[in-house]
C-alpha cells in the first residue's frame, strides 16, 4: 500500500461517481442502474491498491449517490435501504479483488499466465457473488422480477469484469515510463484510425466490420507503443457500448436482450484477448531485454567495463576479414598494453586499491581512444586495443599520449597517489599478414620487447 496524499482519496471517489453515472446515461438497461459497462469495479480495485482500507468509505459513499436516483421505490426507506445494500456489495467487491490481487499476483500481471489469474481470480470471482447480491437486492426490492434475475447476473458479471479488465491494465500503463520510437507512434496512429473506421462501418451498415477490430489491436499490439493500447481498447468499448441501441448496429437483428448479451459477451472476449497479447508482448520485451542484458553481461568486464577477451577475439577476427577483402587497400592496427609492476601495487596497497587502478587506467584508455576504437581487458592487468582502420603509427600517437598522461599524472586514491605506467607493442595488418591470431601474437612479442627493454614504452612490432 501507498502513502496517500490527502486530496487523491476525494478525487478518485468523484471519478468512481462521475464513470457510474456516465455509465448509467449511455451504456444502461432497464432498470437505469444495470449497465453493460461498470467502469467503476476497475476503478475501486485501483483505490483499494492504493490507499489499503482508507478508500472503502469513498467507495461506499460514491456509490450511495451514484445509485440513489436511479433506485427510486415507493417508499424512501426502502429506497435508502436497497440503495445502502448496492453500496455495500460496490465496496466489498474491490476489496475483494484487491486481496486477491494481492495474494495471488503481489507483483502485478508479469506474464500470460499472471493474465489467466488475473482474469479469474481478480475479474470473474469477486463479481460472481457481486452479481449474484446485487439481482438479489433487486429482486427482493421488487426492481426485476426473479425470472430476469439470471439473465441480470450474467450481464453484472460481464459489465463488472470488463470494468476491472478495462481500468487495471489503464492504470499499470500509467505506470510505466519510457518513449516509445517514431515508428511505433505511427503504427499507433495507424492503428487508431482503422479501428474508427470499422467502428464506423459497422454501425452503419457493415455489421461485419466488427471483427476486423480485433486484428487491428493486437497489431498495435505488438506493432505500436503498448503503453497506449490500454487507451485504444478502451475508447473502442465505450463507443461500441455507446452505440448498442442503434438498430444497423453489429448485433441490430437480434433481440434488445440477445443484442445486449452477445455485444457484451463479444467486447469480454476482445478484451481477454488484447490484453492477453499485450502482456504477452510485454513479458517478450522482458524476455529480449534480459537476453541482451545477459550478453553485455558475459561480454564484459565486470570490473572495467571493457569487452572481455571472449568478444575481442571475433571483433578482431572480423576486421582481419575486412581488411582481406580490401586487398591491401584498407588497414588497422592492434595492441597489447600491460600496467608496469602491478603486482607491487596490489602487494604495498591491497588489492581493493589495485582494483581501482585498473578502473581508472582503463577509463583513460578509453578517453584517449577514438570512438571506433575498441579496448578490452584481455586478462589480469593485460589490455588488448584494436584501431579500425588506423595506421601502427596513428596507434603508437594514441598509446603515447595515455602513457605520458599516466606518467605525469598518477592515480588518486582516498588521498594518496599511485604511480602507474604502461609498456605496449602494436601490430599493423599487411597484405601478407597470416591469421588475426598470428597479427596479436606480433603485438604481444613487441610488447615482451617493450618490458625487456626497460618498461614504461610503446614498441613497433617488426613488420
Amino acid at each position: 500500500m501507498r502513502w496517500v496524499k490527502g486530496w487523491e482519496m476525494p478525487i478518485a471517489a468523484l471519478l468512481y461517481w462521475a464513470c457510474a453515472r456516465l455509465g448509467m446515461a449511455l451504456f444502461a438497461l432497464q432498470p437505469s442502474n444495470i449497465t453493460l459497462l461498470w467502469l467503476p469495479s476497475g476503478i475501486g480495485l485501483v483505490m483499494v491498491l492504493h490507499a489499503g482500507w482508507r478508500a472503502l468509505p469513498w467507495i461506499a459513499v460514491a456509490s450511495f449517490v451514484a445509485n440513489f436516483s436511479g433506485m427510486a421505490h415507493a417508499a424512501w426507506q426502502w429506497q435508502v435501504v436497497h440503495t445502502a445494500l448496492a453500496a455495500l456489495v460496490d465496496m466489498l467487491t474491490p476489496w475483494f479483488a484487491a486481496r486477491q490481487m494481492q495474494r495471488h499476483l503481489p507483483r502485478g500481471i508479469q506474464s500470460t499466465s499472471d493474465c489467466l489469474a488475473f482474469v479469474l481470480r481478480v475479474c470473474v470471482l469477486p463479481t460472481v457473488f457481486s452479481s449474484l447480491a446485487l439481482a438479489a437486492n433487486l429482486v427482493i426490492g421488487g426492481y426485476i422480477a426473479l425470472a430476469a434475475a439470471p439473465d441480470f447476473v450474467q450481464m453484472l458479471l460481464l459489465a463488472d469484469s470488463l470494468g476491472i479488465l478495462l481500468v487495471y491494465p489503464l492504470y499499470e500503463s500509467m505506470q510505466r515510463k519510457g518513449a516509445g520510437s517514431a515508428l511505433k507512434k505511427r503504427n499507433f496512429a495507424w492503428g487508431m484510425a482503422l479501428v474508427l473506421l470499422f467502428l464506423f462501418l459497422a454501425h452503419t451498415g457493415l455489421p461485419q466490420c466488427i471483427y476486423l477490430v480485433i486484428p487491428v489491436l493486437l497489431f498495435m499490439v505488438f506493432q505500436s507503443d503498448t503503453r497506449y493500447v490500454s487507451w485504444a481498447l478502451l475508447m473502442v468499448i465505450v463507443v461500441a457500448v455507446s452505440a448498442a441501441s442503434l438498430p444497423q448496429g453489429p448485433f441490430g437483428l437480434f433481440p434488445q436482450a440477445a443484442r445486449h448479451q452477445m455485444l457484451v459477451a463479444f467486447l469480454f472476449s476482445t478484451t481477454v484477448t488484447v490484453l492477453w497479447g499485450l502482456y504477452s508482448s510485454h513479458e517478450l520485451e522482458s524476455e529480449q531485454h534480459a537476453a541482451r542484458n545477459w550478453e553485455r553481461i558475459a561480454g564484459h568486464d565486470p570490473l572495467t567495463g571493457l569487452v572481455n577477451r571472449m568478444v575481442f577475439a571475433p571483433m578482431l577476427a572480423h576486421e582481419h576479414e575486412r581488411a582481406r577483402r580490401q586487398s591491401g587497400d584498407y588497414r588497422y592496427a592492434v595492441a597489447m598494453l600491460d600496467l608496469d609492476y602491478f603486482k607491487s601495487v596490489n602487494d604495498q596497497h591491497g588489492h581493493a586499491v589495485g582494483d581501482q587502478v585498473l578502473v581508472e587506467v582503463a577509463q583513460r584508455m578509453q578517453a584517449f581512444l577514438r570512438g571506433m576504437d575498441i579496448a578490452a581487458r584481455y586478462g589480469g592487468e593485460e589490455f588488448s586495443i584494436l584501431f579500425p582502420g588506423a595506421s601502427a603509427q596513428e596507434a603508437c600517437l594514441a598509446l603515447e599520449r595515455l602513457r605520458d598522461d599516466l606518467e605525469h599524472n598518477p592515480v588518486r586514491i582516498k588521498g594518496f597517489h599511485v604511480g602507474v605506467t604502461i609498456s605496449a607493442g602494436v601490430a599493423e595488418y599487411a597484405p601478407h599478414a597470416g591469421s588475426a591470431d598470428s597479427l596479436l601474437a606480433q603485438a604481444d612479442t613487441a610488447l615482451y620487447q617493450a618490458k625487456q627493454a626497460g618498461r614504461n614504452r610503446i614498441v613497433l612490432a617488426a613488420i
